[in-house]
């Protein structure tokens, strides 16, 4: 591949993300960017950190890769987005989460198929194959599902963007629901000591920032159509 290119579309990559964090017209920056580079282009690793982001307890910086057997930490006033495979994810401040693998049938690679997120915040795009996001109250099996979760010690919260997903108490896991949705209309809470699931308004995430994620991976989330324009920052 041409260095000069694979610069510029990293550059691009920085620019976009950075304008569709912080601007309503990031959705339009996106249409007209990164979804031409198509899935060989994909970026690995992270993509930006703002604030205090360490990997395994060593500052991470833009570049690194997200490996199996990592944890990642966020802190005060800090977020980090993160690519692996045809995934891509934002985690907020004030969060830890481990990435976890299994084994490629007939070799020993690993590759990432599950996010463990032990508290905090968390906005992925998950692309294809089956994956799982697990927190102290509650188990998400997903199949190429956006995604948002918040978790503390007393519950969890599930937005499914869009998609389906099966949610699961942890806890009780005989409490479980299959869920499919276009545009945030199945959000849950997953009490973590009385073991329900409850329904929930949607919280703590917008259209725009799932945009950005999906575009870093080389696709549009199901929700935008071709010549559709979204508000780029309110939610729905």
């Amino acid at each position: 591949m041409d260095t000069n290119i694979s610069l510029n579309r990293r550059d691009a990559i920085k620019t976009i993300v950075s304008s569709a964090l912080v601007c309503a017209t990031g959705v339009n920056v996106l249409k007209n960017s990164v979804y031409a580079m198509g899935k060989a282009e994909i970026p690995q690793g992270i993509q930006k950190i703002e604030g205090d982001v360490t990997i395994n307890g060593i500052p991470a910086k833009v570049g690194d890769i997200v490996s199996p057997d990592d944890v990642i930490v966020t802190g005060k006033d800090s977020s980090v987005i993160f690519t692996f495979g045809d995934s891509s994810c934002l985690m907020r401040a004030n969060s830890k989460l481990t990435v976890e693998s299994s084994e490629k049938t007939g070799d020993k690679n690993k590759f990432i198929n599950a996010l463990r997120l032990i508290d905090g915040k968390l906005l992925s795009a998950f692309g294809k194959g089956d994956k799982t996001v697990q927190t102290p109250s509650a188990y998400i099996g997903i199949r190429g599902t956006g995604l948002y979760v918040e978790t503390d010690h007393k519950k969890t919260y599930v937005c499914a963007c869009y998609g389906k997903i099966t949610l699961r108490h942890a806890i009780y896991p005989s409490k479980e629901e299959k869920l499919t949705t276009k545009h945030h209309e199945s959000a849950r809470y997953i009490n973590q000591v009385e073991g329900d699931i409850s329904p929930a308004p949607m919280l703590n995430h917008t259209d725009a920032e799932l945009t950005m994620l999906e575009a870093l991976v080389g696709r549009k989330p199901p929700f935008l159509n071709n010549d559709e324009k979204k508000d780029g920052g309110s939610g729905y």
